[in-house]
């Protein structure tokens, strides 16, 4: 049952990959279906669950290529409503405005005067002010562009078209001007969440001074863009971006956190309060599909940490990750954030318990062997990507980890009760919102310093896919043979 699983799995993620490179049409499509049903039929010498395997193997690369193109044909003709060129129309406001402290970029619904056909989505960048919020309805003048490739400053090219494909955006609103027409309160429970959100960081920034409180901001609810490009340089550096970022990985860190405080409690009882941490911060973030798939990927990553199954985990992942690109096919291939959280995720359930148990010599106390493993198994599985992706990688990482994330629970709830009681009066969080700044201040003298260290990371040059995939090949090997080496041994310690 298991193996049937991962091969069906395998056949629609390749055939969703095959999709997103090439159009094998019908006659390709058709060609994969004869080779299969001839294999199963035509081929006595290879054994007939071997031959079943293949053909599921082809038929579920059939569907992935199917369901791609369906997503490739709906986002075409939903783009056809509307030509490239300029417009001048009404339009809404349809996510969260994106604040990048010298502008702002808007994703904006734009309204169809014909009433036919689904509604194009433009992503805009527009002046800081007026502020703009989510629901907003407004006036937008521009030039529609469909989005193109290009080369960035480390010379690798960002498929840019596809980013914003994977997002369900359209065109690119170029030299936009955007006039507020009136603002209605949105009912939805999105819109709710995102006023709470914004009240929240409103609260602590009345109590923390900045920095610190945009570094509060980015921990709690993923609001990272108020820390400005040379602190988030720094955190890239030192290798913890992901703590402020509500990634995957830092949602594990705030239920792995909760969990231990519940140590007292039995183990079941701490699992649901991560679980239940997971859930109510991300609502607080916005419940955003990048911060669904996040939240799914951290909750099962706590399951197999805190439950000792890493198979059943895998299992479980895999059906998620399926689920995610069944609904999206574009995220596989076009969006970095699903790849890595589904990396770090893999390596925090294979890998970590192998770290531990190599680092015996690391002491336990106050989590650093947890840490040290939890780092090591995650630079360990994205290095490739990241190679590839950004072409830089940090060397200092383990050690920054080290040093910071053993005081980042203590922060976040240190901050989470100081904003929530500065909702309702700012004075009682006095007290605990110091303690907040006082360890964020510590955070941001270990980054600082840290990243002035030489070679603290390295940069490389473009790498070609290949390499990536043989990189990633002999990754798997080495994990093949040390899964299989001694199991009995892993099984009796728990690792397996």
């Amino acid at each position: 049952m298991r193996q049937s699983l991962y091969i069906l799995v395998g056949g629609f993620l390749t055939g969703v990959v095959w999709r997103s490179f090439f159009d094998p049409g019908v006659v390709g499509v058709g060609l994969v279906l004869l080779v299969a049903l001839t294999i199963l039929v035509g081929i006595r010498s290879v054994p007939f669950h071997t031959r079943v395997y293949i053909v599921l193997f082809c038929f579920a690369g059939v569907l992935g290529v199917a369901r791609t193109e369906f997503a490739f044909v709906s986002y075409i003709q939903t783009r056809t409503h509307m030509p490239p060129g300029f417009i001048q129309r009404e339009a809404q406001v349809v996510a969260e405005p994106d604040k990048r402290g010298e502008y702002t970029i808007l994703r904006l619904a734009l309204d169809n005067p014909s009433g036919g056909g689904s509604v194009v989505h433009a992503r805009a960048k527009v002046q800081p002010f007026p502020i703009f919020e989510y629901g907003a309805h407004v006036r937008v003048t521009g030039e529609l562009v469909i989005p193109r490739t290009f080369e960035s400053e480390t010379g690798r090219t960002f498929d840019y078209p596809g980013y914003l494909m994977k997002e369900g955006i359209h065109y690119e609103l170029k030299n936009a001007e955007v006039t507020l027409t009136g603002i209605r309160t949105d009912g939805s429970v999105l819109g709710q969440l995102l006023h709470l959100k914004h009240a929240w960081l409103t609260a602590v920034s009345r109590l923390i001074p900045e920095p610190n409180a945009a570094l509060a901001g980015g921990l709690v609810v993923g609001a990272k863009q108020s820390l400005g490009e040379r602190w988030l340089e720094l955190f890239r550096i030192t290798g913890i971006i992901h703590i402020v970022v509500l990634s995957g990985y830092n949602l594990t860190l705030i239920a792995d956190s909760m969990v231990r405080a519940c140590r007292r409690l039995p183990k079941r009882i701490g699992v649901l309060v991560g679980i239940f941490g997971i859930v109510g911060f991300a609502s607080m973030a916005g419940a955003s599909a990048t911060v669904v798939r996040a939240s799914v990927m951290a909750i099962l990553v706590l399951l197999a940490r805190h439950g000792n199954r890493p198979h059943t985990a895998m299992r479980l992942l895999t059906i998620a990750a399926c689920g995610m690109v069944l609904s999206n096919p574009f995220v596989l291939v076009f969006d970095t954030g699903f790849q890595l959280s589904f990396l770090a995720t893999l390596g925090l359930i294979y890998y970590a318990p192998l770290f531990e148990k190599w680092c015996r010599w690391v002491p336990e106390r106050f989590q650093v062997r947890s840490i040290v493993a939890a780092t090591l198994a995650t630079q360990l599985i994205v290095v490739p990507l990241l190679l590839y992706q950004m072409g830089q990688v940090s060397l200092i990482a383990p050690l920054v980890n080290v040093l910071i994330l053993p005081v980042i629970p203590f922060v976040m709830a240190a901050t989470f009760v100081a904003g929530t009681i500065g909702l309702v009066f700012s004075p009682i969080a006095l007290p605990i919102a110091w303690i907040a700044s006082l360890l964020l201040s510590y955070v941001f003298r270990v980054v600082a310093l840290c990243a002035e260290i030489p070679f603290a990371a390295v940069s490389f040059s473009p790498i070609p896919y290949w390499v990536i995939v043989l990189m990633y090949g002999a990754l798997a090997l080495v994990t093949y043979h040390f899964q299989n080496k001694t199991p009995r041994e892993q099984v009796s310690r728990g690792v397996l």
